[in-house]
């Protein structure tokens, strides 16, 4: 499920099928990594229940799923092996090991450790409605998202899109909605937590927590040259969510309302119908929340 959003615009139009899709992903679809390799990426399927399916579809939504590997070898155990290398070296030819040779070693000693390495296994969900030009990638990280991104383009051999970009700035409209100079989305709420980050490069930042984020304690922050650079925000009593000022939506969590209505919804159906019911609810949700901040980052 989605815990933190980042959104792109499809700059045109997909000319391809969901059966497409899948085809071309199988073409890079995911393997472990060989003996010898520290990481590897590759399409896995989305849902654990249907392990052929790399593309679930879900009235015209695109559910795909990026499957990162990486080899994990402590730091302590190379340096270790590196220092009695060194050690080895210094004793035997009577000479200090330079930067260069010690980074040799260092290289040599990671290819030997890397076939008993443990692995680290991660995946990277991402919704694209094609109807919207949008996609919706739940990463935990900017590069994790951007790393979804290319590798669609080295499946379909292009994937036109970008971050989502609005007319104003992010930090200006969510300052001014604390303000009261400019208004909310309809259906928008304040939380209770924001990040202010002051306009000077040197300046610091003030975190708000359990509060009114828009009482006179904040507006003074405002006053004296700070900028709202995270919000918590509640998007019709269903979603609690935070913005900031990249337009990155995180911590997104379903209201305990709107938990239980889901719940009675759903019922006690199957695996794969929770999670395409699931899913399908807080995609639309994530797409009105995303409509309307754009909408209203774009009025004056």
């Amino acid at each position: 499920m989605f815990k933190q959003c980042f959104s792109y615009q499809i700059t045109r139009p997909l000319e391809i099928t969901a059966d497409e899709l899948e085809k071309k992903l199988k073409e890079f679809s995911f393997k472990p990594c060989g003996q010898q390799e520290r990481k590897r990426n590759g399409w896995a399927a989305p849902i654990k229940q249907a392990p052929d399916m790399l593309v679930h579809e879900i009235m015209g939504t695109w559910i795909i799923n990026l499957r990162h590997q990486e080899k994990v070898i402590p730091p302590s155990a190379i340096n270790e092996r590196l220092e009695e290398k060194v050690a080895e070296i210094e004793a035997e030819h009577g000479r200090p090991v330079r930067r260069k040779e010690k980074a040799q070693l260092k290289e040599d000693i990671t290819t030997l450790l890397l076939p008993n390495a443990l692995s680290r296994t991660q995946d990277t969900l991402a919704v694209i409605i094609p109807e919207k030009n949008m996609m919706l990638v739940n990463a935990g990280s900017s590069s994790k998202a951007e790393e979804v991104a290319s590798t669609l383009r080295k499946a379909l051999g292009t994937m036109p899109v970008v971050p989502l970009q609005t007319e104003m700035s992010p930090a200006i409209v969510m300052s001014a909605w604390l303000n009261g100079k400019h208004s909310l989305p309809q259906h928008m709420e304040l939380g209770f937590e924001a990040q202010l980050k002051s306009d000077d490069e040197d300046g610091g930042s003030v975190r708000l927590t359990g509060m009114d984020v828009a009482d006179e304690h904040a507006l003074n922050y405002l006053n004296n040259g700070m900028s709202v650079t995270r919000l918590a925000l509640n998007w019709k009593d269903k979603l609690e969510l935070i913005i900031d000022d990249q337009l990155i939506i995180k911590r997104i969590k379903f209201t305990d309302t709107y938990q239980e209505e889901i719940h009675d919804e759903l019922g006690e159906s199957d695996a794969i119908s929770q999670f395409t019911g699931s899913m399908a609810l807080i995609v639309n949700e994530l797409l009105d929340v995303i409509e309307s901040i754009a909408k209203n980052f774009s009025e004056e």
